[in-house]
């Protein structure tokens, strides 16, 4: 097998929140995110709830909020929260409880506590939520990836009854021809953009990670969190999905089966081996970059 294997990884990776803290040096004491819980019961939960799920408000907590916060720097939470919150009585909190209260945000969302208190000199060198391997990215995350269909409802229908998908957009293009758009969610904060043409003629399937011309995509892969995870979704395909492959270990760094969706787009559902991607893995003997 080819040492650059290029795989499409479409997907908020599950739990990409608490993967991406692991290993990394407590930037708070366990004291200020006690104290910041405190913080949260007395002045917060009201809107965002008591575990910051959200309700008036918008979640603190989860990757709605992450998203939005993704490599920008402490300081802007610290100054953002100064001049917002709590609502209505913006500058009621000290410094003190600011930083107790982003010790216990950034604690629900898998930042390890330490004996070592947040300051305001730390939060100027703090980025938040980075990528889990440290590298650098030139956007938060992958919105969507658009694809032709020439049945949308066969395409709802695959998606939603057999995956358990959402259709989160459904409207007609503004065109003479009103033709169908459609959002179909794959992952959070993740959708599959599809355009209908009753009309097109979609290339036939062609198995995943073979030399191939007449394509740029190759596939999409889902991440799932564990091997029991993959085998559930194995077995749950079982007679719903066309080209379903056996379980594979590939390159000895995941777990994958490939499957077919109504269009001939092959989807891989995976999970990590132990041995993991382990990103930066550089070893092309006569590298392009």
């Amino acid at each position: 097998m080819r040492a650059a294997l290029f795989w499409v990884l479409v997907a908020l990776m599950g739990s990409s929140v608490l993967m991406a803290q692991k290993g990394a040096a407590p930037w708070f004491s366990t004291t200020q995110v006690k104290s910041g819980q405190t913080l949260v019961l007395q002045q917060c939960a009201a809107c965002h709830g008591a575990q910051l799920e959200g309700r008036y408000g918008p979640p603190l907590s989860g990757a709605r909020f992450t998203d939005r916060w993704r490599g920008r720097k402490g300081k802007e939470l610290q100054l953002f929260i100064s001049q917002n919150m709590p609502l209505g009585r913006a500058g009621h909190l000290s410094q003190t409880q600011i930083l107790e209260l982003i010790a216990f945000i950034l604690h629900s969302n898998g930042y390890p506590s330490g004996e070592q208190d947040l300051t305001p000199q730390s939060l100027e060198q703090l980025v938040l939520f980075p990528d889990r391997w440290g590298l650098k990215a030139p956007f938060a995350a992958i919105h969507h990836v658009a694809l032709v269909t020439s049945d949308m409802k066969k395409t709802v229908a695959f998606y939603r009854d057999v995956l358990g998908a959402q259709v989160a957009m459904a409207h007609r293009l503004p065109a003479d021809d009103g033709r169908r758009h459609y959002f179909i969610t794959v992952a959070p904060n993740t959708v599959l953009a599809f355009f209908e043409t009753p009309e097109a003629e979609l290339p036939a399937y062609q198995p995943p990670i073979q030399p191939k011309t007449g394509r740029t995509l190759d596939h999409i892969a889902f991440f799932v969190e564990s091997e029991a995870a993959l085998e559930a979704w194995h077995t749950r395909l079982q007679g719903q999905a066309s080209h379903l492959s056996e379980i594979q270990t590939l390159q000895g760094v995941v777990r994958a089966f490939f499957f077919a969706d109504p269009n001939g787009v092959v989807l891989e559902v995976m999970a990590e081996t132990p041995k993991g991607f382990g990103f930066p893995n550089l070893d092309d003997p006569d590298p392009a970059y």
